[in-house]
């Protein structure tokens, strides 16, 4: 069965009952400024009104401006807080959401794909992975190893719905052997002239046959921290409240609906924050 035939079925598939999915799994860092990371994260599910669990893999000591470190979670904990998380959330569904952000380094990686594997092995389970890579901050910091970055992307890619890079992070996947086998990207257009647009492309041609580009006003804007974990988690979101008979055209709309919801947030937003 292909990696995304249950989230985005053929227009000739029989309708399936819907299966309210348990809250979604979200995985990544701490940002004590709560621009970023899980804490945005959580807000956005607030906003969606979406149940959700918090899984750490560290705290990203930062500001605005300035990146000090960063303070992992012992590898063993999340092990076990990850094996106790999805056992409790199985339990109660068949369908699970991760969101995953900060991953901190390959030992994370390997253990959640080792998970990630058993859920997939069985069939009666529905998963559905959105990576949003962080591999470096805007302040300055480096949050994952650059000479394990392939390897990560080797352990994680097969298993994603969904890959929403930046454009300097895209550059990692581009070159990467597997690469065009990822189902779908969003490249962020925050770093690039036109900070406005985003791609929605599917490099196998499983999910669309062409690129798509989300696009929305520019706005004058110094732009702030964050912005990419939310367009994420929004994604997420729009997946939990219709995880029924995903079309394709569905799946764009999402991604459409959450591209508007991320600049109705920066539209809205009187403090100006720089970067990620």
């Amino acid at each position: 069965m292909s990696k995304l035939s249950r989230l985005v079925p053929s227009q000739q598939s029989k309708s399936r009952p819907k299966t309210t999915p348990s809250p979604i799994l979200l995985i990544g860092g701490i940002d004590p400024t709560g621009h970023a990371g899980l804490i945005s994260d959580a807000g956005v599910c607030q906003d969606f009104h979406v149940p959700y669990t918090i899984l750490p893999t560290a705290i990203a000591w930062q500001n605005d401006s300035q990146y000090f470190g960063t303070s992992p979670l012992p590898l063993a904990d999340f092990k076990k807080a990850l094996k106790q998380c999805v056992g409790a959330h199985m339990k109660t569904s068949s369908s699970l959401i991760i969101k995953i952000g900060m991953l901190t380094s390959l030992k994370y990686v390997k253990a959640l794909t080792t998970l990630i594997k058993k859920i997939k092995a069985d069939k009666s389970k529905n998963l559905v992975v959105i990576w949003d890579p962080v591999f470096c901050s805007s302040s300055g910091g480096t949050l994952f190893p650059k000479n394990d970055i392939s390897k990560a992307i080797t352990l994680l890619l097969p298993f994603t719905t969904l890959i929403t890079p930046n454009s300097i992070e895209y550059e990692f996947f581009k070159k990467h052997p597997q690469g065009k086998s990822a189902h779908a990207y969003l490249i962020k257009g925050g770093h690039t002239p036109q900070p406005h647009c985003d791609v929605l492309l599917s490099p196998n041609k499983y999910l669309i046959a062409k690129p798509i580009i989300l696009k929305e006003k520019q706005l004058k804007t110094s732009g702030r921290r964050g912005t990419g974990c939310r367009f994420a988690t929004a994604i997420a979101c729009g997946i939990y409240h219709d995880n029924s008979n995903m079309t394709r055209e569905r799946f764009i709309k999402i991604c459409r609906q959450a591209k508007k919801y991320v600049w109705n947030y920066l539209k809205e937003s009187t403090i100006p924050h720089k970067g990620r």
